[in-house]
């Protein structure tokens, strides 16, 4: 996904992101959580939202992006449907990250897909 990413950056003019484990944690736990608390958004049932989720995890950034999928099955269509909407292909495009996670989640129709973008200060 990460290669998917950095494949539309590049045909861009964009630098690449690098792969972060701190980020993909961070990712993984909120699609883990959307998974086990039967949700799907950017904010939490008790309204934790990707700034407060970032900084407990200690990553300290200045810039953060995220993107979610529910339903799709590979890489491939995740990346078409968000490069087919302006608000999460503008998060990949951000010149103001530099780093990227994914997390993932679930099976079928309810399979959820957590993309994290950020930049430490």
């Amino acid at each position: 996904m990460i290669r998917m990413v950095n494949v539309e950056r590049a045909q861009r003019g964009q630098a690449p992101v690098e792969f972060s484990a701190e980020l993909s944690r961070v990712a993984q736990r909120h699609a883990c959580d959307m998974e086990r608390r039967s949700y799907f958004g950017h904010r939490t049932p008790d309204g934790v939202n990707l700034k407060s989720r970032v900084y407990s995890s200690g990553y300290k950034a200045c810039q953060a992006a995220e993107n979610l999928a529910r339903g799709l099955h590979t890489p491939q269509a995740v990346n078409a449907a968000w490069m087919g909407s302006t608000d999460h292909r503008k998060n990949i495009l951000w010149r103001g990250v530099k780093e990227a996670g994914i997390g993932l989640s679930g099976a079928g129709a309810q399979m959820k897909w957590v993309l994290v973008l950020a930049r430490h200060c």
